[in-house]
């Protein structure tokens, strides 16, 4: 079987003809064409030279671009003043210009792809079956041809007209007309964010033994509900115990007492109710431990196609491999947070990562500056929120009170919303406001409470 080597002479000569006759497409054909994508040797001079020409601010026609070849030794490579001439007369028109980028860069994404599917293939026949080598040249194989696609694909910009317009067309619109992220199920929450947003990256950072896995399990549940796939990478826990939190926060049972004892039938009950809820929804729990962004990110596309995809959550961040020798941890960090971000920008889904707080944070009121082994996640997320529980640093708090400080949000005001934990089915709900405070608002005012405080809310809460 002959192999075919794509590629389109005709199509590149014809864009040699356009640059030279017509100079104003010089910086365009840089940006949408690089030199690598021609097919032969000739070409790839001769389009190189043009650029080296225009980048002189020179005149981009036969002579210049004769003695550019000439000063470099490849003239007579390319065929002499001849051919350069030649390639000016050919009479392609403008209009074909952007066809003609996209065919040579179809082509060349073709030829890329056939070279990485022959180092597959030779590394498939000398691969050891193991594991760690196994996933690790799968890894590898995955980010060389997300690599072709992103040389492939033209930069995504956008340009003022009609941009600006149709962004203060959709900004004049009611809120139900905007639209919102994927709703957490938190009231208070998703006022705040209005809900978790396409190609987001939202960290849910605290420290061990505060509940950071089991308000995640209650989002991914509440998440499901509401129709969307939910993706949920658990590093630290096994499947078995993501389930058992999953329905004993869903049916309101403790989980505790049902490893000392069997069930009552009413917890039975509740229990089989809550399974079947959970079952009916569409959520795929990963416990593979030694995952790495590239693999996530295969797993995520793999889902999305079969599925659509709604959310992603990693539980947790700092546990997760970064797939490339990094000397410190704090280059690991930074990279898995990276291409977190990346994941969520390529997926167009909002990815949760649960992050861990320093041991400072046990001392004082957890901050952005308690985040562990690396600012950098401070500045790739789009949201930061760190979560609280008094009670176990402070006997006298309230055992029930749970805090979630929105500490960074990109795209609005910080506030500190509560929560109310409930230590039995070690799940979070929605905290209500107490009886008295709505008796000591009737008394002083006819108008109803509202759920947060609005006097100067807005005015001091700065965007970040």
């Amino acid at each position: 079987m002959t192999k075919r080597m794509h590629g389109d002479p005709t199509a590149e000569k014809d864009l040699l003809c356009l640059m030279m006759t017509t100079p104003h497409l010089v910086a365009e054909a840089a940006e949408l064409v690089p030199a690598s994508a021609f097919t032969g040797e000739k070409g790839k001079m001769t389009y190189e030279a043009i650029l080296a020409v225009a980048s002189r601010g020179q005149v981009v026609d036969i002579s210049s671009i004769s003695d550019e070849l000439q000063s470099s030794g490849n003239l007579k490579k390319v065929g002499g003043r001849a051919t350069i001439a030649g390639l000016s007369c050919r009479g392609t028109n403008e209009a074909y210009f952007n066809h003609l980028c996209q065919r040579i860069r179809l082509h060349a994404a073709i030829r890329d792809m056939a070279m990485v599917a022959t180092e597959a293939i030779d590394a498939a026949q000398n691969i050891r079956p193991e594991e760690q080598p196994v996933y690790e040249a799968i890894d590898t194989l995955q980010s060389k041809l997300s690599d072709i696609v992103s040389r492939g694909r033209p930069d995504d910009v956008g340009y003022s007209n009609p941009d600006a317009v149709s962004t203060a067309e959709r900004l004049i619109q009611p809120p139900e007309a905007k639209g919102q992220g994927v709703p957490s199920g938190y009231n208070d929450l998703d006022d705040l964010l209005r809900g978790f947003r396409a190609g987001q990256l939202v960290l849910l950072a605290a420290r061990s033994r505060v509940g950071k896995t089991s308000l995640a399990c209650d989002i991914i549940r509440q998440v499901a509900s509401q129709g969307y796939t939910v993706v949920f990478f658990s590093l630290e826990m096994t499947r078995s115990e993501i389930w058992e939190r999953m329905v004993c926060g869903q049916a309101g049972v403790s989980l505790h007492a049902l490893k000392s004892r069997q069930a009552l039938p009413a917890e039975a009950t509740a229990l089989r109710t809550a399974a079947a809820e959970i079952a009916s929804n569409y959520i795929v729990v990963k416990d593979s431990p030694d995952v790495t962004p590239l693999s996530m990110r295969g797993f995520c596309r793999k889902v999305q196609h079969k599925q659509g995809l709604g959310l992603v959550v990693v539980d947790y961040l700092q546990c997760i491999k970064s797939g490339k020798d990094k000397h410190n941890r704090y280059e690991a960090v930074s990279e898995v947070s990276r291409q977190l971000k990346v994941m969520a920008r390529t997926l167009n889904v909002p990815v949760l990562a649960l992050a861990q707080l320093n041991r400072t944070a046990e001392q004082e009121e957890p901050k952005l500056s308690h985040l562990r082994e690396s600012g950098s996640l401070e500045q790739d997320a789009d949201v930061v929120m760190l979560l609280n529980r008094p009670h176990i640093f402070d006997s006298n708090a309230d055992a029930t009170l749970a805090t979630l400080d929105i500490a960074k949000h990109r795209n609005g005001p910080c506030q500190i919303i509560n929560l109310n934990f409930d230590a039995d089915s070690v799940s979070f709900k929605n905290r209500l406001p107490k009886v008295e405070d709505f008796t000591k608002v009737s008394q002083d005012s006819p108008v109803a409470p509202p759920r947060r405080k609005s006097s100067g809310w807005w005015e001091n809460n700065a965007y970040d």
